[in-house]
């Protein structure tokens, strides 16, 4: 038999090759489709509450995405170059002014500098530290009176040919808010007067001016012709040392390494020793801080990071032929009991720097082992009783 819908041969009531039952024809509409394409089969059909996904247009979906891109890369750019421009502009200028300006550095106001070369004005009365709210508001009504204070420099001193200019920060052991910012004359180096150092200061308000940061900032505050300048540092403003020992140890050497301890101090909130570091190898020397440990008493301290500190630590090493002064410090310990402090570098790991410390009496946890000198000698009759 010969189906009517597919043209196969076959024997039987239904076609094997399209399903046709026996003696039924195609659908008129369908037998065109079917000779020329092929078989057709049924489209899927989505349910009503489903949507068919149609992915978007190129064409219309990445037209907007290049105009923002290129949108963004105009602005990107006008921005760089007009940073750039001012930058040059401001470096120009302060050049054309004679002045310096380094990385972290400040310049002060032309109207600053003809002030300060008439010379410090007669000192009044000297400032207390309650008044420095009122003097950061009110600087000219204070002009002539007299400041002393320990201060913090803020930025790299700017220096001239009439002296350095530094911005500062009032601090205080105390803890007491009272914070003053200003601006200082020196008529002396800048060299010492870098960001971060602790000084103490001495000299006469001049008045409210203007200086410029590093990052083109422009800021005022009272301004002080500094007459009296002494450097100091964290250990001696927040932790000043109430016993200091200069233990008479050799230097351990180790290998070219050769580690010097030359002063142990003890404040109440901390103890610091203070090493020299020579490193004559001919490597780079790397200290293990979190390593570093001191003994007193049965107990073990370690090395703590102190953020405000102006300590040396070197992080970075010391380079072979170099010289390095290193300031540590631990948790607050005894100058009466000894102590060993064990210093780990990374080229002897298993050899560390140890260094004894005696103290002015031992610990009272320690057995006191009875001396020679003192025990008595047994007599005869103590013989003859045994």
């Amino acid at each position: 038999m010969k189906c009517r819908y597919c043209s196969a041969e076959y024997q039987g009531d239904i076609c094997p090759d399209c399903g046709t039952p026996a003696g039924m024809n195609r659908p008129p509409h369908q037998q065109h489709d079917f000779l020329q394409e092929g078989p057709v089969f049924p489209t899927p059909q989505h349910p009503p509450s489903q949507d068919p996904f149609v992915p978007p247009s190129p064409a219309i979906s990445s037209a907007p995405s290049r105009r923002v891109s290129l949108t963004t890369a105009v602005i990107a750019v006008a921005v760089i170059a007009f940073l750039i421009l001012g930058s040059y502009l401001y470096l120009q200028q302060n050049t054309e002014e004679n002045t310096s300006i380094s990385t972290y550095s400040i310049v002060v106001s032309p109207t600053l500098q003809e002030v300060v070369r008439q010379g410090p004005p007669q000192a009044g009365n000297t400032i207390l530290a309650d008044q420095y709210s009122e003097l950061s508001y009110q600087a000219d009504t204070f002009q002539g009176s007299q400041i002393s204070c320990w201060v913090q420099v803020l930025y790299n001193a700017q220096q001239t040919e009439d002296g350095a200019y530094f911005a500062f920060r009032t601090i205080s052991s105390k803890n007491s808010g009272q914070e003053l910012y200003g601006v200082a004359f020196w008529p002396g180096s800048a060299s010492e007067l870098y960001d971060g150092r602790y000084l103490s200061i001495t000299g006469t308000i001049l008045g409210e001016y203007t200086y410029t940061d590093s990052f083109g900032y422009e800021d005022s505050g009272p301004a002080v012709y500094v007459t009296d300048l002494a450097i100091s540092s964290y250990a001696e403003i927040f932790a000043p040392a109430i016993a200091t020992i200069f233990p008479d140890l050799a230097p351990v050497t180790h290998n070219g390494c050769t580690i010097d301890l030359t002063r142990v101090e003890f404040a109440e909130t901390e103890t610091r020793f203070y090493l020299y570091i020579k490193n004559d190898t001919a490597d780079h020397l790397k200290l293990y801080l979190d390593q570093t440990t001191a003994y007193q008493d049965n107990r073990r301290y370690y090395w703590q990071e102190n953020y405000e500190a102006d300590y040396t630590l070197l992080f970075d090493g010391v380079e072979a032929g170099e010289s390095q002064e290193l300031i540590l410090a631990f948790p607050p310990m005894s100058d009466r009991w000894k102590i060993q402090l064990f210093v780990e570098v990374n080229s002897y790991p298993s050899q560390p720097f140890v260094f004894y410390i005696p103290g002015t009496e031992l610990s009272v946890s320690t057995p006191v082992p009875a001396m020679p000198s003192q025990t008595p000698l047994p007599s005869s009759e103590d013989d003859a009783s045994k």
